[in-house]
């Protein structure tokens, strides 16, 4: 994860300007790093991810236009609920069984304490880019 460059805060929306509310750092965004890691290993093609707001209406654009999967974070063992840093790698596995190809996006709906995301993915920053824009 300390190889991966990533935002340690966020990027919002302040009126109709970009705020970047952190830092570009290598390690800067474990979250990201880890599902970006997580999917590459069973797609290299995967090297780049940004975490979106989850919106239902995001998810219904992305659908026609990109691969969407996702994983109930409800059916998470407690085991792994308790491990430090694991919940995201094991979502992003369970979501991607079973498939053949890597997902531009993984959402999931949140649970008790756990706020909701949507990971998009892809060959780059560009590419990652690119794909948000088909939805917003």
């Amino acid at each position: 994860l300390d190889d991966i460059m990533g935002v340690s805060g966020r990027i919002v929306k302040v009126g109709e300007k970009i705020l970047v509310a952190g830092d570009l750092q290598y390690g800067g965004s474990r979250h990201v790093g880890t599902a970006v890691l997580t999917a590459h290993k069973k797609f290299p093609g995967v090297r780049s991810g940004a975490n979106i707001r989850f919106d239902e209406k995001f998810v219904k654009k992305m659908r026609p236009r990109l691969k969407v999967l996702s994983y109930e974070r409800a059916e998470e063992p407690a085991r792994t609920k308790r491990k430090e840093n694991s919940t995201v790698s094991w979502g992003i596995h369970t979501a991607l069984q079973g498939q053949a190809s890597a997902p531009d996006a993984v959402f999931h709906r949140g649970d008790f304490g756990k706020e909701p995301m949507i990971i998009v993915f892809g060959k780059s920053p560009d590419d990652v880019v690119s794909k948000i824009a088909k939805i917003i």
